[in-house]
């Protein structure tokens, strides 16, 4: 059964997803901190902490990002249903877009960090859609 249609971009998705996406990432580094602050590596200031986060950003986002964007293009290419493997990676190239300006405004960004924070969600984002396409034919 093929129920798979051509030519379809979902520009509503592919532009809403990435700023739901970068804003539920920030919201789940708090528990990430609060675990890692708690029973990781207890006893340090507030600073250590606020340092922690800000010089391992790419990492943490890759840590918290790679089952978020799996889930993310897994839900959105189930609900649309159309070019999924072409939606899923628009989006996360949007993601990708909008991230490295504010990785650049932000800080001194590694390239090599990056590059492998951006590469591994857009793997897994390739991963999802492919998973669904594979269903829905």
């Amino acid at each position: 059964m093929k129920s798979m249609k051509k030519g379809k971009i979902r520009w509503g998705w592919i532009i809403l997803y990435p700023i739901a996406l970068r804003l539920l990432m920030i919201i789940l580094t708090f528990p990430y901190m609060i675990v890692y602050s708690f029973a990781v590596n207890p006893g340090m200031s507030e600073e250590f902490y606020k340092n922690y986060v800000f010089d391992n950003r790419a990492w943490i986002s890759t840590g918290i990002g790679l089952p978020v964007f799996y889930l993310a293009c897994y839900i959105m290419a189930r609900r649309i249903k159309v070019e999924v493997v072409r939606n899923c990676l628009f989006m996360v190239g949007v993601y990708i877009i909008m991230d490295v300006p504010l990785e650049i405004v932000v800080g001194d960004p590694t390239e090599w960090t990056l590059l492998i924070a951006h590469s591994s969600k857009l793997i897994v984002g390739y991963w999802a859609a492919v998973n669904v396409k594979n269903q829905l034919e």
